[in-house]
């Protein structure tokens, strides 16, 4: 009777073990499908300028280049400069009136993931080095390297990782530009 019940705890433990793995992964699944990958900027060289992001008129992303030797889509290279500017864009950070404020930057490191990524759960990624620069000068006032990481299948995908890149660089942005500070507050 008492190793009976041993068996049966030892099963009801295992059946919860693995089942709460694949409840976890399926919560993540879920919110990758609506949040997308994720982005964030690690500041290099934080925004120092004379002058605040504020008194910069518009914003242009010079086109992305890419370093390395994996192969990086053309479709990421293309899609992170015109996701960041629709992002920018919406925010209504960049008015017209003064200097461009240009963005330039290069894919520094481009992951997709392989067999085992898909059953344990993926992970992509790029990272790319971005520089914040006077669009009349060319003086650099700032430099981060943003990463769009995808970590459920439904958030992965070139359109997805740029799009995660493009919410690591409009983020950055919007945490220098003291219009964005005070529409928090």
């Amino acid at each position: 009777m008492r190793a009976a019940m041993m068996r049966m705890m030892f099963f009801v433990t295992m059946i919860l073990i693995c089942g709460s793995g694949c409840l976890g992964r399926l919560i993540s699944e879920g919110a990758g499908a609506v949040t997308g990958a994720r982005g964030k900027a690690v500041e290099i060289q934080p925004v120092r300028t004379g002058k605040p992001l504020s008194e910069y008129g518009s914003v242009e992303f010079e086109s992305l280049r890419s370093d390395i030797g994996t192969q990086v889509p053309d479709e990421v290279l293309r899609l992170i400069p015109a996701d960041t500017l629709k992002m920018l864009r919406e925010d209504k950070l960049f008015t017209g009136g003064g200097p461009p404020l240009r963005i330039s930057g290069q894919v520094i490191h481009y992951e997709t993931g392989g067999a085992v990524d898909k059953a344990i759960g993926p992970l992509q990624e790029v990272i790319a080095r971005i520089t914040l620069s006077d669009g009349r000068s060319g003086a650099a006032i700032g430099e981060a390297n943003v990463i769009g990481r995808a970590k459920s299948s439904t958030a992965s995908g070139a359109q997805n990782l740029a799009e995660g890149c493009a919410k690591g660089i409009a983020g950055w942005i919007r945490k220098n530009h003291p219009a964005a500070k005070e529409s928090k507050e």
